[in-house]
């Protein structure tokens, strides 16, 4: 498994998907299709992992918890902001040509970071591992990009301080 050296994500309006690529440009580029409903589940559940997997969110008090949240990503996005890099068009373009409709993105926690396992439904797979300011970034980019697809009203957002009885009568 490598570490992770670029990945980027884009909408297609014609496929209804993003384009996720990973190393675009080089030999060893990979290129997934997310679905709406795959890419929707992963901001979900990843949001909810990092959380769980936080090494002070369980010493901090509970209605605290979501600022806390909000704290430790806007960090990891300054962090990892020299980081980020412009993806081409060209190369995005060449790695929707062989990409494939991906049928399972799982991620799971490692001793020195993250591993981010991707699988097609043709049988292709791609692991690389990540930071954990890293994974915030790409959920963060994963967010965006949905938000640019007119999905985010697929995500319902609850603060941490409403509980659930609260938040449904809210939404209704």
């Amino acid at each position: 498994m490598r570490p992770l050296s670029s990945i980027a994500l884009r909408f297609v309006p014609h496929e209804d998907r993003l384009l996720l690529t990973i190393d675009a440009g080089s030999a060893c580029a990979y290129g997934y299709w997310l679905t709406r409903r795959l890419a929707l589940n992963v901001i979900r559940g990843a949001n909810s992992y990092l959380d769980r997997s936080s090494s002070v969110m369980s010493k901090t008090p509970m209605d605290l918890r979501g600022e806390l949240a909000l704290m430790e990503r806007e960090i990891a996005i300054a962090s990892t902001q020299e980081k980020v890099s412009y993806t081409s068009s060209a190369a995005q373009d060449n790695a929707s040509v062989t990409a494939e409709l991906a049928a399972e993105l799982s991620i799971s926690g490692e001793p020195s970071g993250f591993r981010l396992k991707f699988r097609g439904h043709k049988g292709g797979a791609a692991e690389v591992r990540c930071s954990r300011a890293e994974l915030q970034r790409i959920i963060h980019m994963l967010e965006q990009e949905a938000a640019n697809a007119g999905w985010r009203e697929g995500l319902a957002v609850t603060p941490p301080s409403i509980d659930g009885r609260e938040a449904r009568r809210r939404a209704h």
